[in-house]
């Protein structure tokens, strides 16, 4: 080129000279000098450019080596000039060294040649990865790796029995090619070792070879269907000697480095050759098919749908598009010159689209992706570049036009789709992340936000306050990165049809608000009104086509409550398998609740191919209460109505461990506020995370014994530890905090917290660990583990039933209500509406709606009207009545003045009838009851979306109902208290009398749910001991017990085959419980009723289990 073009490329912009600032050193400029040519646009033209005027200058020949064996050789001035030879290695050069033959040959190994023909490269010559060596000094000989001499062979002959596999030269030359032995020892032996435990581990048991296949796929995102070659296993050698050893700690590890290398070295995804350029041959976006087909035009874009095309403006500006294909199994698929490969993950996809440096700064940046992985890569690069991103809501693609082969955008839908064909994300609150985020318009990169140049006589380069400020920034980032990969993500659809053969067009309800406003006692605007609180129903109208919240496997759907959490609602959609599946699980527990499936309303789901899926049919809950409804609010006492039609009380808490194994822990919830064994066990915990107790030990057995530890009855008094502090502290997501990885460490073997999960028929409990104040009294006031959550009351437990699970397991749906309290209506809130309706209506108008709503009454009570609604009417007309003797005291107060002793006595009249209007507004006001405002909540295995995650809302804005919480599956009704376990007997009676009937029916129940629970979770039946008393002998003790033997094993002969109705075999039988009878005759008792009664002894035979692997665990954190 020009002399002027080159001096350009060269020589950065002069730096701004500005009044009062000194001129920049020679080390100021040298970096200036240094950033400029790192962002400089190099490619391979530059690169052999540069080498030919190199060749010039120095009078020496320069050789450049592509990576596929390509050279490109630029000669000196003469034959014996010096010559330097460099291999391309992504983005960099290498110096490339002559082979010195050995001064004499010795009896070591031959390493075996690849078969496919050798690695590339020019002959007799090898690459330098010690970069002294261009100092001109001959490479010392390296020893081998398994070492030794003839002299070492003879004297010790079982030396190559002990040489390691990752050691040997055949496995050294296929991983890293036939130059192995160049390699610095101490790196080769590092990353041969650890690359070898990665093959080992992706093995399984199998041939290393199979091990070493997968790694390889897995490491450089092979497709499916791509057969692994020798030069795809050299390529992960080179790949694993370049990664640093925390790179070589796991698969997925090695694999995020392969994505990280292409955009520290601009190759493959990232390289010249994907680039789409302008006329001007501005970079505009990358090509990722390897089609070929160029840019399209910028300014417009395609709509198809049934075959015709529209042409559609788009609303990006400056758009830099990157274009891809689906691949198999989901994510994109990109093409290179050099390698295919799949990006499936979309933090990965993110990445490499984020930190693309041919990006101009101000661009607009547009993703023709898959619509479904477009969506998620959008949000990520929104919140990392800070720029606006475009994704299409159909398939998009680049098409040439078939008469001018002219390219252009198309995005393609479905008939009858209407609104935008692209959306972005909404704009991220933050300002992007370093070195993805525009630090402006393109003009400049070198000036401040103050306008003063950045480059001054500090700014050299590498300094150490730079050093620290970029190891705190890639520690925050890679903070970040882990905390993000914890948060929510729930599978959120808007492709479903409904199919409502009621024809209501309802496809939720939801509870409403509650506010403040007129209410009137009959429909429409002619029935008299007054302002009470009142909470409206609303309907959800399918037409709305609300987003869905579903589970992975598309069998379970409820209305989504954001893309931050998971969904909630009154109804929830599931297939009729997973509906009957949850029922027979249902039914075997002993719940208090059915599943209501409604099949005149069904969701059809879009499958991932866009086809139909299978029907999900709308369910509700059928409470098995006398009333058919819900009635209690209380979360624990609801909890223990959905667990059992006896209102099972809470008897255990579960542990199960990654393997499956389970123990349970004997506890008690009479308490309103502690469950009793939680606040041991978080301490145990804490303990765990300070590195007090060693964490070898943690295992479900472990918690139960921690669990064990409380002494006391029940919960809320003296005698339990208040870690809450400590314990929410170490549960807490920030930077600093150490004692996060030990506790989730020790969470995970415990089976608590995010890795807790109850299945259908069980439920969690949440409960907060209290701190304490100076008198010792437990307070739920400060949540240490979210310390900007507001400082006051939070809920001390919550509970939840799982009643749903979707077909594979992985999602479950709970019935909960959210009332921690039962408080009513506050009086001030009161206040304000008996002041409002005095304001509105005086004495006359009051006294006239209170006749008019009594009228109503007393109509309605003559035509048979429902109760509920004779009540309604009857308490509108108390409140109207209320309000008006309220306006007669204070008309009777307005003729004393203050300084009269009646005024005092009219002012107490005053306050008595604001009392009991407030009393009258609280009974009239229809906010419903707290007993039914029960609803659905999902929960998943997925990152973020477990029940601990939801509840506690670490990584949320919101703030949670609970403080400092530890989650544990929860199990109701399988103990009884001791006198349930007792049956009495009249004088001379052998025969259990009615009076029994309750203690037997009780003890049944108990024995059927924790013998099919056993059972279900590999652990042996319960064995039962009858043991009779008598006063005169052992033989009337014996009649006894054998009587209630009787009594009680047909009891639990019924319940198993009703509980166990539908659900598939084998069942468990009466036959198979252990039931013992003995008899003892009481001598000597002051009382003769004791010498009169059964007592019967369980042992549930709750020992640690035997491991099942196949059940699925809980998603942790990475």
């Amino acid at each position: 080129g020009e002399r002027a073009e080159r001096d350009t490329l060269f020589s950065p912009p002069p730096p701004a000279n500005q009044k009062g600032v000194p001129a920049l050193s020679r080390d100021a400029l040298d970096g200036r000098l240094r950033r400029h040519l790192a962002n400089a646009p190099w490619g391979p033209d530059a690169d052999r450019a540069v080498a030919e005027w190199a060749a010039k200058a120095t009078g020496a020949t320069v050789t450049l080596v592509e990576e596929n064996g390509t050279a490109h050789t630029y000669a000196g001035p003469s034959a014996d000039a010096p010559h330097l030879r460099l291999r391309r290695r992504g983005g960099d050069f290498v110096p490339l060294l002559l082979r010195t033959p050995a001064p004499a040959p010795a009896p070591v190994p031959k390493p075996k040649a690849p078969t496919d023909g050798g690695v590339p490269g020019l002959p007799g010559e090898e690459e330098a990865y010690e970069l002294s060596t261009l100092s001109g000094t001959e490479p010392q000989p390296q020893p081998q790796p398994h070492g030794g001499t003839d002299s070492d062979a003879d004297s010790d002959s079982d030396g190559e029995e002990d040489t390691p596999i990752w050691a040997d030269p055949e496995w050294l030359t296929a991983v890293f090619g036939p130059q192995w032995n160049r390699a610095p020892r101490a790196r080769l032996q590092e990353t041969s070792q650890a690359l070898h435990e990665l093959v080992e581990e992706a093995a399984g048991g199998r041939p290393t070879r199979d091990g070493l296949a997968d790694l390889v796929r897995h490491v450089l995102h092979l497709p499916l269907r791509a057969r692994v070659r020798n030069q795809d296993v050299l390529d992960l050698g080179a790949l694993a000697l370049e990664a640093s050893s925390d790179d070589l700690a796991t698969a997925d590890d090695l694999a995020g480095y392969f994505v990280d290398r292409q955009i520290e070295t601009r190759r493959d995804a990232l390289a010249e050759e994907t680039q789409l350029r302008d006329a001007d041959r501005t970079p505009a976006g990358r090509d990722f098919t390897g089609a070929g087909r160029g840019l399209p035009a910028p300014d417009s874009y395609l709509a198809e749908r049934s075959g015709r095309a529209a042409v559609r403006s788009p609303e990006w500006r400056k758009p830099y598009l990157f274009v891809a294909g689906a691949a198999e199994g989901g994510g994109v698929e990109i093409v290179t010159p050099w390698r295919t490969f799949v990006v499936r993950d979309a933090e990965e996809m993110a990445r490499i689209i984020s930190y693309d440096s041919r990006r101009p700064g101000g661009a607009d940046i547009v993703l023709a992706l898959p619509p479904a992985f477009a969506a998620q890569v959008a949000d990520l690069v929104a919140g990392t570049t800070a720029r606006p991103v475009w994704y299409p809501l159909g398939p998009a693609e680049v098409a040439t036009h078939p008469t001018t082969g002219a390219a252009h955008l198309v995005v393609h839908r479905r008939a009858g789709e209407a609104g935008p064909d692209w959306t972005t994300p909404p704009p991220p609150r933050e300002s992007g992340l370093p070195g993805a985020r525009d630090l402006g318009s393109g003009d400049s990169d070198t000036d401040t936000d103050d306008g003063h140049d950045s480059d001054d006589g500090s700014d050299s380069g590498s300094t150490s306050d730079g050093d620290a400020e970029f190891d705190r920034l890639a520690d925050l980032a890679q903070f970040e990165r882990r905390v993000d990969a914890l948060r929510p993500r729930p599978l959120i659809t808007r492709a479903y049809e409904v199919l409502d053969d009621s024809g209501t067009g309802v496809l939720f309800t939801e509870p409403g608000p509650r506010t403040v406003g007129e209410v009137r006692t009959a429909e429409g605007a002619e029935g008299p009104a007054l302002v009470l609180p009142h909470r409206t129903p609303r309907d959800v109208p399918a037409a709305d086509r609300p987003p869905l919240h579903i589970s992975e496997d598309r069998t379970v759907a409820l209305l989504s409550a954001g893309d931050d959490t998971t969904g909630r609602g009154r109804q929830v959609y599931a297939t009729r398998t997973a509906i009957e599946r949850s029922s027979a699980r249902l039914a075997a527990a002993g719940a208090g609740v059915r599943l209501e499936a409604d099949p005149s309303v069904r969701v059809v789901l879009d499958q991932e191919d866009g086809t139909p899926g299978e029907p999900l049919f709308r369910v509700e809950p059928r409470f098995l209460t006398g009333s058919g409804a819900s009635e209690h609010a209380f979360t624990r006492d609801f909890a223990r109505m959905v667990a059992g039609t006896d209102a099972a009380p809470l008897s255990h808490l579960a542990f199960r461990a990654p393997d499956g194994t389970v123990a349970t822990a004997p506890v008690n919830g009479l308490h309103g506020r502690e469950v009793t064994g939680t606040h041991h066990l978080a301490q145990a915990l804490t303990e765990v995370a300070h590195g007090i107790r060693p964490a070898t030990g943690v295992s479900p057995e472990w918690a139960v014994r921690q669990a064990g530890r409380d002494p006391r009855f029940t919960g809320g008094v003296v005698g339990a530890p208040t870690p809450g502090e400590a314990y929410g502290r170490a549960l807490g997501h920030t930077q600093d905090n150490a004692r996060r990885g030990p506790l989730t460490q020790a969470a995970a073997r415990a089976g608590v917290n995010q890795f807790a999960w109850a299945e259908v028929g069980e439920g969690y409990l949440i409960q907060s660990v209290s701190t304490t104040d100076d008198g010792g009294a437990q307070l739920f006031t400060h949540n240490h583990a979210k310390p900007d959550d507001p400082v006051g009351p939070h809920a001390p437990y919550h509970f939840a039933q799982v009643v749903l699970a979707s077909e594979d397991g992985t999602h479950q749906i709970t019935l909960e209500n959210e009332t921690h309290s039962r408080t009513p209506i506050p009086d001030d809130r009161l206040d304000a509406v008996v002041d409002e309706n005095l304001d509105r209506y005086d004495e006359a108008r009051l006294n006239g709606l209170a006749r008019e709503s009594e009228g109503r009454a007393a109509t309605a009570r003559r035509d048979g009207a429902a109760p509920a609604e004779v009540a309604r009417l009857e308490a509108f007309a108390r409140t109207a009545r209320a309000l008006a003797a309220v306006h007669e005291a204070e008309h009777v107060r307005w003729y004393f003045t203050e300084d009269r002793p009646e005024h005092a006595l009219a002012q107490r009249e005053v306050d008595q009838a604001r009392a009991r209007a407030r009393d009258a507004v609280r009974s009239a006001a229809p906010v419903g009851e707290d007993k039914d405002q029960w609803f659905f909540r999902a929960y998943s295995k997925r990152p973020g979306e477990s029940a601990h995650a939801v509840n506690a809302a670490l990584l949320s804005g919101r703030s949670p109902a609970v403080s400092n919480p530890l989650t544990v599956v929860a199990l109701h009704g399988h103990a009884l208290r001791p006198d349930r376990r007792t049956v009495r007997f009249a004088e001379q009676q052998h025969t259990p009398s009615p009076d029994a009937d309750e203690n037997l029916d009780a003890l049944a129940l108990s024995l059927a749910r924790t013998g099919l629970w056993n059972h279900a979770n590999g652990l042996p039946l319960p064995s039962v001991t009858v043991t009779g008393h008598g006063n005169r002998s052992r033989a009337s003790g014996q009649k006894r017990a054998e009587a209630v033997g009787k009594a009680l094993g047909d009891r639990l002969g019924r319940l198993l085959r009703t509980f166990q109705e539908g659900a598939p075999g084998p069942h468990v039988r009466l036959a198979d419980f252990t039931l013992t009878l003995d008899a003892q005759r009481v001598r000597r008792a002051t009382d003769p009723d004791r010498g009169r009664l059964v007592t019967v002894d369980i042992d549930d035979r709750r020992h640690t289990s035997r491991p099942a692997p196949d059940r699925p665990a809980p998603a942790g954190e990475p």
